[in-house]
């Protein structure tokens, strides 16, 4: 995942090798550094999604909901799609109460979670638990969430359109980490190339990048 790594050990080679030093995730090349390339954190994580999935899973959730209730009307597709509401809704509430969580540039990672199962407040109290925010003897009432939440829940179908916007970008943001590493590479004199290795509907994550003294292991 792109948002967790911190560093990276730099491949050594060539004129000017910087062997076993710590650099920066991104950019490492000096041809991106030069043009003053950056990308947030936030770009960064997006960068680890896939959006090749996100049509057949919400097809097949879908689906899954008009099996077992028999109809798929508006109300019971909101079902389907609110876990994008609720995480909107959680990160306004984080941002609102609890910046301290924000103080290294990351958003923060609530875990797994079931959060048609659970409503919005069993969402969002086992996330304020997972993050560590609120004790036992402090936990806010399941009136105070839902009433906090209340405004969100008609706004479904526009966070839904924005994730759907967003995930669109995924392929740009990593296509641009890789092709900065590959450019990286080929500066310390290091042949680099990039190669899909299976279907990215198993895994967005489906790009090795193959690196060689030799040219012709990477052709």
């Amino acid at each position: 995942c792109y948002h967790k790594d911190t560093k990276m050990i730099a491949c050594a080679g060539g004129e000017g090798s910087v062997a076993d030093a710590h650099v920066p995730v991104f950019p490492v090349s000096q041809a991106l550094k030069r043009v003053g390339a950056t990308l947030s954190p936030l770009a960064q994580e997006l960068a680890c999604h896939g959006n090749e999935r996100l049509e057949a899973t919400y097809r097949a959730q879908l689906a899954s909901d008009r099996d077992s209730l028999g109809d798929a009307r508006e109300g019971r597709e909101t079902a389907v799609l609110q876990g994008h509401c609720y995480r909107a809704a959680l990160e306004v509430l984080l941002r609102r109460d609890h910046r301290r969580l924000y103080a290294h540039g990351r958003r923060p990672s609530v875990g797994p979670h079931k959060p048609r199962e659970a409503g919005f407040a069993g969402y969002a109290m086992d996330a304020l638990r997972r993050l560590g925010v609120i004790e036992n003897d402090n936990v806010p009432s399941a009136e105070t969430l839902l009433e906090f939440f209340r405004p969100f829940e008609a706004q479904w179908r526009r966070v839904c359109v924005f994730y759907g916007l967003r995930a669109v970008l995924a392929p740009c943001l990593e296509s641009l980490i890789l092709l900065d590493r590959v450019a990286f590479c080929r500066e310390h004199g290091v042949h680099a190339t990039i190669t899909p290795v299976f279907d990215p509907t198993v895994s967005p994550r489906n790009f090795a990048l193959v690196a060689s003294r030799f040219p012709e292991a990477v052709t």
